[in-house]
């Protein structure tokens, strides 16, 4: 599974201070181009829900810029694991409790209604759906043992759900809860940016001494193997306690 976004270079610069190096990426003028490969053909129900909410941060991180597509194209970056990027870099951590549909004559009934749930809380998108009704098929008498036509299934409760959000029939929860939930979103946000940083620093210095070990003293020549600039080398050498 993947995620594919567009966004603008001012909003990919604020989602990289949280978020890892993507999987690919491709720029075009006042456009940015973004995406995040995962492992596996076929991910568990809770893997595709923190999918779903690793988009939603997404979106926080990107002030709402972001433009999820469907297509993955051309990478030569690094493939996340679901659990780990979740783990040290969503800013939602866990979802409304699933309802439990006890046969297959209530499943589209309850996930329209979870689905709707969803959206009140602010966590609504495909793969939210998608993860509920994964886990819901699989407790249910009369199973859907095709996942293809569980998946379709879930597009239309998606795009039911749409119409229905367009149309006005449903409230978010009240401005000052979602403030509330932007603000705490905010603040880990914050907090993995600082360890993130911290770790990238470090990683970079421990590869800037292996560098000078091996011999390589050219600040120039340091930067571009780096791919940062001199004033970064110059200010990790002196962390280093390195002499130029």
């Amino acid at each position: 599974m993947y995620i594919v976004f567009t966004t603008t270079p001012y909003h990919y610069e604020r989602l990289r201070q949280t978020f890892p190096d993507p999987s690919g990426i491709e720029r075009d003028g006042h456009k940015v181009r973004v995406m995040y490969l995962f492992e596996g053909l076929r991910l568990s129900d809770q893997q595709v829900m923190q999918v779903g909410l690793i988009k939603k941060s997404i979106e926080t991180l990107t002030d709402g810029s972001a433009r999820f597509e469907t297509k993955a194209f051309a990478n030569d970056g690094p493939v996340y694991r679901v659990n780990d990027f979740f783990r040290r870099y969503c800013l939602y951590r866990s979802w409304p409790e699933w309802y439990w549909p006890r046969h297959r004559k209530q499943l589209m009934r309850w996930a329209s209604r979870y689905a709707q749930r969803l959206y009140e809380k602010g966590l609504f998108c495909f793969e939210t759906v998608l993860g509920y009704m994964m886990a819901a098929n699989k407790s249910m008498k009369g199973k859907i043992d095709d996942y293809e036509k569980l998946e379709q299934k879930a597009r239309w409760v998606y795009a039911v759900t749409m119409k229905r959000i367009e149309a006005g029939d449903f409230d978010k929860a009240d401005p000052e809860t979602l403030k509330q939930i932007r603000k705490e979103a905010g603040k880990k946000g914050n907090a993995q940016s600082q360890r993130t940083r911290k770790s990238k620093a470090a990683e970079r210095r421990e590869r800037l001494q292996q560098l000078i070990n091996d011999g390589t003293a050219d600040p120039k020549l340091l930067a571009a193997m780096l791919k940062v600039n001199e004033r970064t080398v110059y200010r990790d050498l002196q962390k280093l306690g390195v002499r130029q």
